[in-house]
């Protein structure tokens, strides 16, 4: 079993978060979280997830789940949180975590902190990789050379709000002002590039310079968004069942176990309030319009359940009522006797 879990989504915005959660989901069960020790989101939804998985595979005495993926994402700080105090060493930097290390979560889970692996893509570019935090800026050769992308990524605003330079004319004009003003400065005065750019990198991947990527399906409002998960959904489902008519019996019954255990992920009640991610990076006002049609939709999701919930509610007191009136009536002696 696969789930992808969106750590750190306290750097950008909640609309953000919930249209990526979307997108993934529709491969995989998507979860946003914040590691913190005393602070976290996604916390009790992932431990609630992880328990389904132990129903799953009951037949199991435990189960071991391993945290895979890109350097500096912050795998070692989801098991911290988990076990609720420091149990794997972190660092906000690429390579941290060197061995394999078992945790005990509970008595049937088991995590596994594994080391960064970088995916090879080739579509990944240098500057990719180096972005991504892949690479530890003190093994860079020429940081310099990977500026005018993150000037191009956040906003000018942004930059200016954090090393308080009013303009620029590109890169280098960018680097040499801010070398002068921090005074990272060489022998007759030059200013020092490589140190400086190891130092705009370092705030890049340690979130200093509030960015993001919005999703594909960024101009779709998110109902319409919900809408095409279930036609996408539908359609799936439509095709697992005319690839089964075409396989062997032995082939098919392999598929309908898989699919079973995939209808059991679907129909987990797990519902996540993004609006509740304690959001630490300061945005501007252009920036956070999403949020607005974010939290009205929940607001809507939000009534919709009580009511779901108020109806079941009564429907089980009606149930106890008419069990609690039929156990209420005297019974016929004669009619007991006569059957008798």
């Amino acid at each position: 079993n696969l789930i992808y879990i969106l750590n750190k989504v306290d750097l950008v915005p909640t609309w953000v978060t919930a249209r990526w959660v979307k997108v993934l989901s529709r491969e995989h069960p998507t979860l946003a979280f914040h590691a913190s020790i005393s602070r976290s989101f996604g916390k009790g939804s992932l431990i609630q997830l992880l328990r389904q998985f132990t129903r799953l595979h009951s037949d199991k005495r435990q189960i071991s789940v391993g945290l895979i993926g890109y350097p500096n994402t912050g795998k070692s700080s989801i098991i911290n949180t988990l076990r609720q105090k420091k149990v794997c060493n972190v660092a906000p930097m690429p390579g941290e975590t060197k061995v394999w290390q078992y945790i005990t979560m509970t008595r049937r889970i088991y995590l596994i902190d594994c080391p960064g692996i970088v995916q090879f893509s080739s579509s990944d570019t240098d500057t990719d990789i180096v972005l991504k935090g892949s690479i530890r800026t003190q093994s860079l050769l020429s940081p310099e050379d990977y500026i005018p992308e993150i000037l191009s990524r956040v906003r000018k605003e942004y930059i200016q709000r954090q090393y308080q330079i009013d303009k620029w004319d590109d890169a280098h004009d960018f680097l040499s002002e801010l070398a002068t003003i921090t005074g990272k400065l060489n022998k007759g005065g030059e200013p020092n590039l490589h140190v400086i750019s190891k130092m705009v990198i370092n705030d890049w991947q340690r979130g200093r310079l509030p960015h993001y990527r919005a999703p594909p399906e960024f101009s779709e409002p998110l109902p319409k968004q919900a809408s095409s998960e279930q036609t996408d959904a539908a359609t799936e489902k439509a095709t697992v069942g005319a690839d089964a008519e075409d396989e062997t019996m032995e082939g098919a019954s392999d598929n309908e176990e898989v699919e079973s255990k995939r209808i059991t992920l679907a129909e987990l009640n797990i519902n996540q309030i993004f609006s509740k991610i304690p959001v630490v990076a300061e945005y501007l006002p252009v920036d956070l319009e999403g949020d607005k049609d974010l939290k009205a939709l929940e607001k809507i999701q939000g009534e919709e359940a009580a009511q779901k919930s108020s109806k079941k509610a009564a429907g089980k007191r009606k149930r106890e009522a008419e069990v609690a009136d039929t156990s209420d009536v005297e019974a016929d002696w004669d009619e007991v006797f006569e059957s008798a």
